[in-house]
């Protein structure tokens, strides 16, 4: 990319002198777009690999499994799923895709699910969503009152508390819907509510 720089000398002649200097187009999380060699932009295509919609008055068995105890439950209506507790103690609820989004090297995924919860956290309570398993994954969490993001290898949790972020920590949880979302590789994850990306720099994960 180039631009020319004119100058007038003498009202007659112009005095062009060119500089030349590099430019990258960057989003709002830091991430560049690439060009072919024809100055053509590179794009993919997105795919669903797991999930959908909420329809109906029940869990679509060819996309969601739950597994329920005690008092829990996992209901279905006006295109939103609610899942529940209920008042027995040690009770657990807990919902995932039939499919697993399957990573492949090369290609990162994304999580994107709108996410809202009925308190700010109870005393002995745990909620957690994301792109995971019960033993592998990334996921946003409210354990008690504490909000944060977390990851699982190998079965073995490790949370990181909203105080500890290490980018933007203005998000205050409320009751409201919010856009979650994550995106991961094979050694960074981002995650990001309401297109506010936190940490601006990935956080690393070996």
């Amino acid at each position: 990319m180039s631009f020319i720089n004119q100058e007038l000398e003498d009202c007659e002649a112009y005095n062009y002198t060119q500089k030349s200097f590099n430019a990258s187009l960057i989003d709002g999380y830091g991430f560049e777009a690439e060009f072919s060699p024809m100055g053509e932009i590179r794009t993919a295509d997105k795919y669903r690999l797991a999930g959908g919609l909420f329809t109906g008055s029940a869990l679509d068995p060819s996309i969601f499994i739950s597994a329920l105890t005690g008092t829990a439950t996992a209901v279905v209506a006006d295109r939103l799923m609610t899942l529940a507790t209920g008042t027995t103690a040690n009770s657990t609820g807990r919902v995932e895709t039939v499919t697993v989004g399957q990573y492949t090297a090369s290609n990162p995924n994304m999580f994107r699910a709108i996410i809202g919860v009925s308190n700010l956290g109870s005393i002995n309570n745990s909620r957690k969503w994301g792109a995971t398993t019960t033993t592998n994954g990334y996921f946003y969490y409210l354990k008690d009152t504490e909000f944060g993001i977390g990851y699982r290898k190998n079965g073995v949790e490790t949370l990181v508390a909203q105080t500890n972020f290490n980018g933007d920590k203005t998000f205050v949880l409320n009751t409201n819907f919010n856009t979650y979302e994550i995106y991961y590789t094979t050694t960074k994850v981002y995650f990001s509510i309401n297109d506010k990306s936190f940490p601006p720099r990935p956080y690393l994960l070996r």
